[in-house]
């Protein structure tokens, strides 16, 4: 029998090709973790430089570089793309003396990730909700490295003679909370708990809604009722939908509650969006729990508050477009980050409080507009052990990766299989 490998790990990177020859990127020199939550543009200033443990006597800014790979999970099919290793992500470092060093004073801007994404789905023109399953936070590694230069954010080449103009935008929202596991196994987990003629409220905001476009509302429920159920979906007061559920049968080996989902069309006559949900059974005893509400709108392409990411799946096509941004004030940088790991900067064309932009249509592209005051901060982890699985000398037929409070059976599990 081939050797059996036990891994326990507190960060462990796999992949397809999980023991090739070659090294990883984390096999050598000094590594520092950060982490990010959400979405949008992160600093890392001297203080949180100092605070992960680098050493910054004479850090010579060309050295810095940034790895990640970005939010949302593994795609289950090994046929489907994924990177190999950790990717070195395109970031700008501010050099508040101009002297290549970094020191006090000098930060580092980069395209943070949530842990969740949003996907575009081309036979409904919808986009959907990824929820990570496994994690919160999505990890990102920095180094130093004077043998070569760090990748960096540049200018994309600006293109001409726009033949569209883009004033709006694809805007989604969410909301799901993960409370309970219903039958204490698997990956489905729901929200708040409804009883029996139980209603509850769920608030939405998009600032500048292009109300001549329908809302989509998608609500996704289940219910325990030996009864077939009903939820009763409003907007604004306004009837919007009506879910059925099949009741439940006490038969041993069924499914606990049955699930059900309705997809509706909303005209909006305001950007705010009160959703009302109300949960009817004609069995006292019923159960029932929301699992999410997933809303898409348009929205103008109007800058509210310090930062605005947008997208626009309607206009793709072999054009280029001109995007114009109102609202927006002096000190407004537009970043392209449809690929995270390779951010460019928009050149910017500016009149009055109005910003607007050239591009290349023929695919779907992301933008993240913001000011100063939109830079968020990343959690600081701190220096992590190197690694190298990817040249790992022995043949492995068998990897278990345990969090350490299960060390005793996955070891116990190793010997049976050993």
């Amino acid at each position: 029998m081939k050797k059996q490998i036990f891994l326990a790990l507190s960060y462990i990177l796999i992949t397809v090709n999980l023991f090739g020859q070659y090294n990883s990127v984390l096999s050598e020199g000094k590594w520092f973790k950060i982490t990010t939550n959400k979405s949008g543009v992160y600093k890392l200033d001297y203080s949180s430089i100092l605070s992960l443990g680098v050493a910054v006597n004479d850090l010579q800014i060309s050295s810095i570089k940034l790895y990640g790979n970005g939010g949302g999970m593994l795609p289950k099919l090994n046929s489907d793309f994924r990177h190999n290793d950790l990717v070195e992500n395109a970031i700008n470092i501010y050099d508040s003396n101009n002297n290549g060093v970094f020191e006090n004073g000098d930060y580092i801007l980069f395209y943070g990730q949530s842990p969740h994404i949003w996907k575009y789905n081309t036979e409904s023109s919808l986009f959907k909700h990824e929820t990570h399953l496994f994690s919160d936070e999505v990890n990102y590694f920095l180094t130093t490295d004077n043998q070569s230069f760090g990748k960096r954010i540049e200018q994309k080449q600006a293109l001409q003679n726009p033949t569209k103009t883009i004033a709006s935008f694809n805007a989604f929202a969410l909301h799901e909370l993960e409370l309970e596991n219903l039958i204490h196994s698997g990956k489905e987990w729901f929200g708040e708990r409804f009883n029996s003629q139980d209603s509850q409220s769920f608030d939405f905001s998009f600032p500048n809604l292009e109300m001549t476009f329908p809302v989509n509302v998608k609500t996704a429920v289940a219910a325990r009722s030996l009864n077939p159920s009903v939820f009763s979906v409003a907007v604004n007061s306004d009837p919007l939908q009506t879910i059925s559920v099949q009741n439940i049968v006490t038969t041993y080996a069924t499914e606990y509650a049955k699930t059900s989902s309705k997809t509706s069309e909303y005209i909006a006559s305001s950007s705010n969006l009160s959703i009302d949900i109300e949960y009817s059974s004609t069995d006292n005893g019923a159960l029932s729990w929301l699992n999410y509400i997933e809303v898409n709108a348009r929205r103008k392409l109007k800058m509210s508050g310090n930062s605005l990411l947008f997208r626009d799946a309607a206009s793709i096509g072999n054009e280029v477009a001109s995007f114009e941004l109102s609202n927006a004030n002096p000190g407004i940088s537009v970043w392209d980050v449809t690929d995270p790991t390779s951010v460019v900067e928009m050149p910017i064309l500016i009149n009055a409080n109005e910003f607007s932009f050239n591009d290349s249509i023929n695919e779907l592209h992301e933008y993240i507009a913001f000011n100063s005051s939109a830079y968020l901060t990343p959690s600081i982890v701190g220096e992590v052990a190197n690694q190298n699985l990817h040249n790992t000398p022995i043949d492995v037929e068998y990897v278990i990766v345990s969090h350490p409070n299960f060390l005793v059976p996955a070891e116990r599990l190793a010997d049976f299989h050993q």
